[in-house]
């Protein structure tokens, strides 16, 4: 198990997708739906926020060389 973080852009993407996933099976319905996309999207750019919170107070106490390195070693991936 990994202990990279997930984006809040990832965590959006699934949140989303398992919301259409209910609602194409009708576990849910369209006010349910909406309501929970709303309130996914809420907590994503909080989550962002916070994200952005962490990484400018990380980057006054850095030894990484860029942003690339800080985002590679945070995120387990590399820049688009």
């Amino acid at each position: 198990m990994s202990n990279k973080r997930q984006t809040a852009v990832d965590w959006h993407h699934e949140k989303v997708s398992n919301m259409i996933e209910q609602l194409k099976r009708k576990y849910v319905n369209q006010e349910e739906f909406l309501d929970s996309l709303l309130k996914i999207r809420n907590q994503a750019k909080e989550m962002e926020k916070e994200q952005h919170r962490k990484t400018y107070n990380q980057s006054l106490m850095s030894n990484f060389q860029s942003f690339d390195d800080y985002y590679t070693e945070t995120y387990n991936t590399t820049q688009p």
